[in-house]
């Protein structure tokens, strides 16, 4: 059975389109679930005229994620993976950092406000 989590994957920079296809090929050699890449010059800040992936994997058994992603990145030093992911459970949800081996995860924090009125 197992379980399932969504994971959202932003790669970057890469200085041209062939190092963030590279970076596609190594990351599905990797990953040993069905993901789908998107690669394209950044139009945010994080990554601003340079090129960055994106991919996702839905519904997966990937429990050896940060494992590969650290690998990922120990092999392209200089980029930063940032992931998301949204386990099966309520509230699973979680954020990780990880750059040249090196991974940071944080957990989503959910709170209710105080009632104002019938206190």
């Amino acid at each position: 059975m197992g379980y399932s989590t969504d994971y959202k994957v932003d790669a970057g920079p890469f200085e041209n389109e062939d190092a963030a296809e590279f970076f596609e090929f190594k990351a599905k050699k990797a990953i040993d679930e069905a993901i789908e890449v998107d690669i394209g010059l950044s139009h945010g800040s994080k990554h601003t005229g340079r090129y960055f992936v994106k991919f996702e994997v839905n519904d997966a058994k990937w429990y050896d994620w940060e494992k590969d992603l650290r690998g990922l990145s120990t092999a392209f030093p200089d980029v930063t993976i940032d992931a998301v992911g949204h386990g099966e459970e309520t509230g699973d949800i979680w954020k990780a950092r990880i750059r040249n081996g090196e991974s940071e995860i944080v957990e989503a924090v959910m709170s209710f406000p105080d009632f104002k009125v019938l206190v």
